[in-house]
């Protein structure tokens, strides 16, 4: 009696999870599918990102970058903090 309890149980469990599994799927896929991020928006905010918290300054140090590398990071640092402003200066 214990094992047919515990088969019914079992049953009721995994028919129960495996419904909201596939809910929270199809769910998240819809989500997903409707909202859509231009990639080329994407790709500049992690370049943003990596400006602003100096990770790419630390990749450079940790790497021993070669000095044009360097300095071609200085000026790209430098035009896309300009790009920013501009953009923020548009949005007010």
């Amino acid at each position: 009696m214990d094992d047919l309890m515990k088969t019914v149980v079992e049953q009721v469990v995994d028919s129960a999870t495996s419904e909201i599994i596939d809910g929270v799927v199809v769910e998240t896929v819809e989500t997903v599918e409707t909202t859509e991020i231009p990639s080329e928006d994407l790709a500049w905010e992690v370049a943003d990102i990596i400006i602003d918290t100096g990770a790419g300054d630390a990749l450079l140090a940790l790497t021993g970058g070669p000095v044009v590398l360097v300095l071609a990071y200085k000026v790209f640092k430098k035009w896309r903090k300009g790009i920013r402003e501009k953009q923020m200066m548009g949005k007010s």
